[in-house]
């Protein structure tokens, strides 16, 4: 997508280091709910736990938890 630009230089991707961070945010009335509880875990196990090796670049295999 950028090649066509000669103003932008490539960056091997040895030297790239990526920091990702996610945020889940609710009231904390709704927080204290088992329900929330429940569904907060679900997607942490979903998302991030299941699929840290995409999120870190160490893989391009997304996977699926079954709920």
């Amino acid at each position: 997508m950028a090649a066509p630009n000669p103003a932008l230089v490539p960056i091997p991707a040895d030297e790239i280091v990526l920091t990702r961070h996610f945020w889940l945010s609710s009231r904390e009335d709704l927080r204290k709910l088992r329900r929330m509880t429940a569904l907060w875990d679900y997607l942490r196990a979903a998302t991030a736990d299941a699929n840290r090796a995409l999120l870190m670049g160490e893989s391009s295999e997304m996977r699926y938890v079954n709920p």
